[in-house]
């Protein structure tokens, strides 16, 4: 099994009124849509005076082809997490307001099944397939995980209401 990693730790981070409940659920259902399995790895949650303090990692992946699965991992690390209320329309709305960062890494795994390390001769070859005759899809795959990261982004932001870069 080999990574490729693409993106290390990309950082988005902003102190902002939001729901926290709804931010998660949105981004669970991204992940739907775009076919990836999805795996809370961690969730930590501590309360202090200035709020909750919450620590969340996530792994979603997808295989791609026989050869190849995309893995983004999430870390979210959410600070001074208080329930607020806003007006909004003349309403008063239930939400929350914290300080949150995401840190967000993707990669590709090739050989996820690892059916090309059992000998060394099918190392071997596996290195001269990825390479020389696998390179320009690799380069596909690479563009197309590149693409569902940016949307994936996007969608953060746009739940946060930050600008698009």
């Amino acid at each position: 099994m080999q990574k490729d990693v693409l993106f290390d730790r990309l950082k988005i981070k902003q102190g902002s009124v939001f729901n926290f409940d709804e931010l998660y659920k949105s981004l669970f259902r991204w992940f739907e849509a775009y076919g990836y399995e999805f795996h809370e790895d961690e969730y930590k949650e501590v309360q202090s005076e200035k709020g909750k303090q919450i620590e969340i990692l996530w792994t979603a992946d997808r295989i791609f082809d026989a050869y190849v699965k995309f893995v983004i991992e999430t870390n979210f690390f959410i600070t001074g997490l208080v329930d607020v209320e806003v007006e909004q329309e003349g309403l008063k709305i239930k939400t929350n307001k914290a300080t949150i960062e995401f840190r967000i890494s993707a990669y590709l795994v090739k050989d996820y099944k690892g059916e090309w390390e059992k000998t060394g001769i099918l190392r071997s070859l596996r290195e001269i397939w990825d390479k020389i005759l696998f390179r320009k899809r690799m380069e596909q795959y690479e563009d197309v995980l590149y693409e569902e990261v940016n949307n994936y982004m996007d969608e953060i932001k746009a739940f946060l209401n930050l600008y698009h870069f």
